[in-house]
């Protein structure tokens, strides 16, 4: 008998797509890493939003550069569906802060502190997502 099983196979550059969400399984709450750009050097930049955090309100956590097999943490992240719901909590977020005389609000501190432009994130976020 001959079954076909897939078992932890590294993403490779042609597998990720921009726009790819993976939820992070090592994070508490619900924090999912989206797939920002493809590297012309091989790899990608993703960007971490924590949708539910143990305290605290929702935000951006984190940004990454790296090789591709490392998008969906070495074969340790499922791969998700972007709801219109995660969407339009993540262009409130953003667009808050745009909003806001103070734009380096916790929330998107960490794009900022990233060289990250809050209306380059958000005009993806709208395109890709």
């Amino acid at each position: 008998m001959f079954y076909n099983i897939r078992i932890n196979e590294e993403l490779t550059d042609a597998d990720i797509e921009v726009g790819d969400a993976y939820k992070n399984s090592t994070a508490r709450g619900f924090e999912v890493s989206f797939v920002y750009e493809k590297l012309s050097r091989g790899g990608a930049k993703t960007i971490d939003y924590q949708f539910k955090p143990q305290y605290g309100a929702s935000g951006f956590m984190g940004v990454g550069v790296g090789p591709a097999k490392s998008v969906d943490g070495w074969g340790k992240d499922k791969k998700i569906k972007v709801t219109s719901k995660m969407k339009k909590e993540m262009i409130n977020t953003l667009e808050d802060a745009m909003n806001s005389k103070y734009k380096n609000s916790e929330e998107v501190d960490v794009l900022v502190r990233n060289g990250e432009r809050l209306s380059d994130v958000l005009s993806w976020v709208k395109r890709r997502l």
